[in-house]
């Protein structure tokens, strides 16, 4: 199956998300947001990846509220 990951950066924190094929949500981890410069913002996000990439990760179910990602063929779209 295919999976998609999406990362959320926002001012107080990061969402890193998997979704499957159908745009449901099937792993997700949240983390603070460093403020200590780009380095740091790089790190954080490489972190969550390889976290969520792990068999371990936190699993969830359902679909984002209003998130937008890229599917497969890297057309945007909207998961309701």
């Amino acid at each position: 199956m295919r999976e998609t990951i999406g990362i959320d950066i926002g001012g107080t924190k990061m969402l890193g998300l998997v979704l499957d094929a159908a745009g449901d949500v099937r792993r997700e981890l949240r983390r603070g947001s460093p403020h200590g410069g780009l380095d740091a913002l790089v790190a954080t996000a490489a972190g969550i990846v390889v976290d969520l990439e792990s068999p371990e990760s936190p699993s969830a179910s359902g679909r984002p509220g209003s998130s937008t990602s890229m599917d497969t063929s890297g057309t945007r779209r909207t998961c309701r």
